[in-house]
């Protein structure tokens, strides 16, 4: 009986030292040995091509830093990534020097957390990994046992984790996640069946529903980039935005806003 499983994640291929290329307007960079992280060029503006700014959702050009801070899928370790390797290409076109080398990774960790604790940019990679555009099943509020009663009308609702499946849509690909008691882990049998029929319809996939936050802000061949960090192919499509953080204003008394 099959207890996990995530559908609409293609695990495949090795990056193979492959040279990550991005646009800029000084040279280009040569990617380093096989097993570093990707090298490339950088365009260090935003979206459109402006020098460190980018339209926001009303088409007004606005601070990159600004639309990252508010954006509230860019937290943690990812901001402090994104932030650094924005800092990295500003500053370097404004020396004039090149944004990319063998030894990237370590020059954006440093920025981001003072020092380079890792060896060869580990923290880079494992953070570009969890922004790796993929499908997640929906995780339930609580975990309850999903087992439908017969002397009366509902769910089980035991609390449990002890048997936990993935209900997946054989033809969608949309799955939840659903838990069983020990008494009921019986009709888990009914999930791996559906299980099994995705697969055999050739593991059809909706559109990704999480990750792909950094590439809103940074152009690049990020397949090549997220299949380097993570180790599988990015899942294709685009997912709507969440909005951004409201922007509060002060208001004086006895005036009124702008």
């Amino acid at each position: 009986m099959e207890k996990t499983g995530r559908p609409g994640t293609n695990r495949s291929g090795k990056n193979g030292g492959a040279v990550w290329v991005l646009e800029t307007g000084f040279g280009a960079l040569v990617g380093p040995a096989a097993g570093n992280a990707p090298g490339g060029q950088a365009r260090a503006g935003g979206a459109d091509g402006s020098a460190g700014t980018c339209p926001d959702e009303s088409g007004q050009q606005v601070s990159r830093h600004r639309r990252m801070i508010r954006d509230p899928e860019l937290t943690g370790d990812l901001l402090l990534l994104a932030l650094a390797l924005d800092e990295l290409l500003v500053s370097r076109e404004e020396q004039n020097r090149d944004p990319f080398g063998k030894r990237w990774t370590l020059d954006v960790e440093e920025l981001a957390r003072g020092q380079r604790r890792t060896h060869r940019g580990w923290w880079v990679k494992v953070t570009i990994a969890a922004d790796l555009p993929r499908y997640e099943p929906a995780q339930p509020a609580v975990p309850e046992c999903v087992a439908p009663m017969v002397r009366r009308e509902g769910p089980c609702g035991k609390r449990t984790t002890a048997w936990g499946f993935v209900d997946v849509d054989p033809e969608t690909g949309e799955g939840r996640q659903v838990w069983l008691c020990g008494r009921h882990r019986e009709l888990g049998k009914q999930f791996d069946a559906r299980r099994r029929e995705w697969i055999t319809n050739g593991r059809p996939s909706p559109p990704p529903n999480a990750g792909g936050v950094l590439r809103r802000y940074f152009d690049g061949d990020w397949a090549m980039l997220y299949r380097w960090a993570a180790g599988c192919d990015p899942l294709e499509g685009e997912r709507e935005m969440v909005p951004p953080k409201p922007v509060l204003k002060l208001i004086q008394g006895g005036s009124s806003p702008a």
